[in-house]
């Protein structure tokens, strides 16, 4: 997940909009975090503009990519979300063990869960430091600080996953809807911990939730049934906005979609696929942006994050990018390091 913050500066002369100000989701300076295929967890800053501008005003030049390294005793390591203040939680493994990290504003890495030896890894990161993301129980998970760690509960459910959650708290996800059966569902556990399941869109058979803005609304998937038992089930990306869910669409000539990722402001990235978003064969895909009804094709992209200034990062052919208003910067991996992943 990008989101706008302002990451540890490298020694360099400060840019005409490093601004010392209130940190919020729409600070001047994004930061993309990336996933090597040798797992080391790197972050990239690219560029900056005024709190309020359009992505137009980001000029897509990258500053520096740090090395985040890796927890005492691990091998290996994963970013997957970074929060306002620069908060960033992901993974850190020995083996095939992982264990939930989190890495502060100056680097610093510490465990999120320090006594579990399931295996957890943390997907997502709020305002507030709440971490969210899932044992290997197969159980979704909150970490309100070190060690406190909350099942998220469902309804006789089996399994659930955790992939986002909200300044208030809201966390999305997914769950099988009950122990006997292998139907899954998009679900919003409440700050309180409530459970609220999201249903797909009309004739459709399973949901899965994406993420979540300050507004609560939610991006995800619908799953409606194949036209025979031997093809995947035919997919579209959503929101659910209050009480209705909107069908997203999809790019022209693709008959499949999927919702990734939101920011405040309720645009929407995602792919559009044929033949399906989810098959274990060959896949074509082209990324979307969604806004207010209208979709722009990123190209032969997979975003994964989208900031409230509309800086997009994911990855394409070529490996990770940025885009912002039609203008892409391709980012480099670390040396010594082959493809990578931008979140």
């Amino acid at each position: 997940m990008i989101e706008n913050v302002y990451p540890h500066r490298s020694p360099r002369a400060p840019l005409p909009c490093d601004k010392e100000s209130s940190r919020s989701r729409d600070e001047a300076r994004p930061t993309a975090l990336l996933s090597s295929a040798a797992c080391l967890a790197v972050i990239f800053t690219v560029g900056c503009g005024d709190n309020n501008g359009p992505a137009a005003a980001l000029p897509l030049t990258v500053l520096s990519v740090v090395d985040l390294g890796t927890y005492s005793g691990t091998e290996a390591s994963s970013a997957n979300a970074v929060n306002a203040d620069g908060w960033i939680v992901g993974w850190s493994a020995r083996s095939t063990v992982l264990r939930p990290v989190i890495w502060s504003p100056d680097r610093a890495i510490a465990l999120v869960d320090t006594i579990s030896f399931l295996g957890c890894t943390a997907t997502d990161v709020n305002a507030s430091k709440w971490v969210v993301g899932q044992c290997f129980n197969s159980t979704a998970v909150l970490w309100r600080s070190t060690n406190e760690r909350t099942r998220l509960d469902t309804v006789a459910a089996p399994s659930s996953y955790a992939a986002a959650i909200n300044a208030f708290g809201q966390v999305v996800g997914s769950a099988t809807r009950c122990s006997l059966c292998r139907v899954v569902s998009a679900v919003v556990w409440e700050a309180d911990g409530a459970l609220r399941y999201l249903d797909p869109l009309d004739g459709g058979i399973a949901s899965r939730a994406a993420d979540i803005n300050a507004s609560g609304d939610v991006v995800g998937t619908s799953f409606s049934a194949p036209a025979s038992p031997s093809d995947p089930s035919l997919t579209r990306a959503v929101m659910w906005r209050s009480l209705s869910i909107v069908d997203l669409g999809t790019l022209p000539g693709f008959p499949a979609s999927e919702a990734i990722a939101l920011n405040d402001r309720g645009a929407v990235v995602g792919n559009s696929c044929t033949p399906t978003c989810y098959s274990p064969g060959s896949v074509a895909t082209r990324g979307f942006l969604w806004d207010n009804g209208s979709l722009a094709d990123l190209g032969a992209r997979k975003p994964s994050a989208i900031n409230n200034h509309g800086v997009v990062v994911g990855t394409g052919e070529s490996g990770p990018f940025v885009w912002a208003s039609g203008r892409v910067a391709e980012l480099e991996p670390l040396p010594g390091t082959t493809s990578c992943n931008a979140y």
